[in-house]
């Protein structure tokens, strides 16, 4: 990657969040540039994993859930991370890249570039908790890659995860829990407009699908939906997922044993870019 214009660091809470009562905006008109929430020195390990920082940032809206410790919930703010143009990168540990938590609404919106993201759980258009997390790119030959799970455009716990990605050439190296994925009762929406993409993932909870997993309560009777589209160009699928294809139109069960009747999961592939009169 070519020297970035300007590098931006930092650890937790950082570089477009907003907490409780909060709004958080970071607005970057154009330039090549590097947003870094460390994950290297673990000065905040995260309760997903030990091995990775919280990083809440780079369009993060989180609040203080407390239901399961002294009842004092307070609800998110308001994270917003803009870059308008440039080859960007973006790089973080758990939380981050467009992501809310507990009420909270988190935006990473990039306008234009060949972009690179990398985080590990809840990244890129990720949510938990009655939160919306949303990932946009314009346009641009970009990569994104996440390691560990709920990635690009996944939403847990009546949360709303989207990644929207407009147009170039792209790769998605995604875990489970991903490409438009709802777990416990969230919508997860991925929506890659056109352009000849490679999506590398394993079989798993991925490519348009859902999983409620608790039964024996109220969940079984409330959605829960995963929904993949790619609306235009020659893609490249696993092999390992063969329904997964150009020019087809897939469901998939929901990944609860037995699956449950709101567990809904679907994905659309087409190599014409879709018109308003063929929705």
């Amino acid at each position: 990657m070519e020297e970035a214009d300007s590098r931006r660091t930092g650890f937790s809470m950082a570089q477009g969040y907003g907490g409780t009562k909060g709004y958080g905006l970071l607005l970057d008109v154009d330039g090549n540039d590097v947003y870094i929430a460390d994950d290297r020195v673990l000065d905040f390990p995260s309760p997903q994993t030990d091995k990775h920082n919280v990083s809440m940032a780079q369009g993060a809206g989180y609040g203080r859930r407390a239901d399961y410790t002294d009842g004092h919930s307070l609800a998110g703010g308001v994270g917003v991370l803009v870059d308008g143009a440039g080859n960007d990168r973006y790089s973080c540990g758990v939380f981050g890249q467009g992501v809310g938590y507990w009420y909270g609404l988190g935006i990473l919106s990039d306008g234009g570039g060949d972009d690179t993201y990398e985080g590990i759980w809840y990244v890129q258009g990720a949510s938990a908790h009655f939160a919306v997390g949303i990932l946009e790119d314009v346009s641009g030959d970009d990569r994104y890659l996440a390691t560990m799970n709920m990635a690009q455009g996944a939403g847990h716990d009546f949360s709303l995860g989207w990644l929207i990605e407009s147009g170039g050439n792209d790769i998605y190296r995604a875990p489970s829990l991903s490409l438009g994925a709802g777990n416990a009762n969230g919508i997860g929406i991925f929506w890659d407009a056109w352009g000849d993409d490679r999506y590398e993932v394993q079989p798993s909870i991925t490519l348009g699908r859902s999983n409620i997993g608790a039964r024996g309560s109220l969940r079984e009777r409330a959605l829960c939906l995963g929904l993949f589209c790619d609306t235009g160009g020659k893609d490249v699928y696993p092999e390992g997922l063969p329904f997964a294809r150009n020019e087809a139109l897939w469901t998939q069960p929901g990944a609860s044993q037995p699956p449950m009747p709101r567990e809904y999961g679907a994905g659309i592939d087409c190599e014409e870019p879709l018109k308003p009169e063929d929705l």
